[in-house]
């Protein structure tokens, strides 16, 4: 299979039917696409960029097989990175909808990288198929990159270059064992559960201590664990479940933005529209016209 950048693939495979939008820099150091998937069981090409998918919505069990060997994770939840190998396809069998920021950065970048640091960068990336992590540095530099490219100019290219190599090194640190945070396996807080509750109290004030009694866990205990566990804070949890159901409600178009805003508990459309904008890199209403 011949191997092309990755969202050209994206944009004319059968992962075109998902809603998406694209954007890049103008050095073509990196390709990103927020990319809102329905089920499905599709294949990633080998190609030669590293393609890192961060989760912003959606709790799914996913599947993923490199080589011969199928890999699983029974919840990927909100926060859980991945890096597909480079030259390398994978096949991907996840059976619930999600929202992902997949970036996808020339490999010219990790070469760069490599000569500066003298570590065997591309062998050390293909770690990042063997499991999901949680890294608040990580979601930061990937979600700040989106951001950037929002308007890019001479300016910005020098800031999405930095961010790229920022969130390259930290991956780089954590593939290397160089972090005590485990990668992502078996869950102690049950994630899904805590999703639904959420979700079905959403206007409500949301406290950690009632976060806690929902999954049993003392409140005192329930932030640290919560916080290794997904590499944020409960707080920042229930705003990404906010925005994910902004995200739907505006796809549908069936409500004003400012009603909206007061469904889902935000002091008014001004708030949402900060916090919208922090998460997606756009307004609510940029986005609905996207849709």
């Amino acid at each position: 299979m011949s191997q092309q950048r990755y969202a050209r693939f994206y944009e004319t495979s059968e992962y075109s039917r998902f809603r998406s939008v694209k954007r890049q820099d103008q050095a073509g150091v990196v390709d990103a696409l927020l990319s809102h998937q329905d089920g499905h069981t599709l294949t990633d090409p080998a190609t030669s960029d590293v393609v890192i998918g961060l989760t912003l919505a959606g709790t799914t069990p996913a599947r993923w097989r490199v080589g011969s060997k199928w890999r699983e994770i029974e919840a990927r939840c909100v926060g859980h990175i991945g890096v597909s190998p480079l030259e390398e396809e994978t096949d991907f069998d996840i059976p619930e909808p999600h929202t992902l920021l997949v970036l996808a950065i020339n490999k010219s970048r990790l070469i760069e990288i490599q000569k500066t640091c003298q570590v065997d960068c591309i062998d050390l990336m293909s770690v990042g198929c063997q499991a999901y992590i949680s890294d608040a540095d990580c979601m930061q530099y990937a979600k700040g990159i989106w951001r950037a490219l929002e308007n890019p100019d001479g300016l910005t290219q020098i800031q999405v270059e930095g961010l790229v190599d920022a969130l390259i090194g930290r991956l780089l640190v954590r593939y290397a064992g160089g972090d005590p945070r485990s990668p992502v396996k078996s869950e102690d807080i049950d994630l899904r559960h805590l999703e639904a509750f959420i979700r079905a109290n959403m206007a409500s004030h949301l406290t950690v201590a009632a976060l806690a009694q929902v999954v049993r866990i003392e409140p005192a205990k329930f932030g640290r664990a919560f916080k290794a566990q997904t590499g944020m804070t409960p707080y920042q949890y229930v705003q990404t479940v906010r925005i994910a159901m902004a995200c739907d409600a505006l796809k549908s178009k069936r409500m004003a933005i400012s009603e909206l805003a007061f469904q889902l508990g935000f002091s008014d459309q001004s708030h949402l529209t900060r916090v919208f904008r922090k998460h997606m890199g756009m307004t609510p209403a940029q986005y609905q016209k996207h849709e």
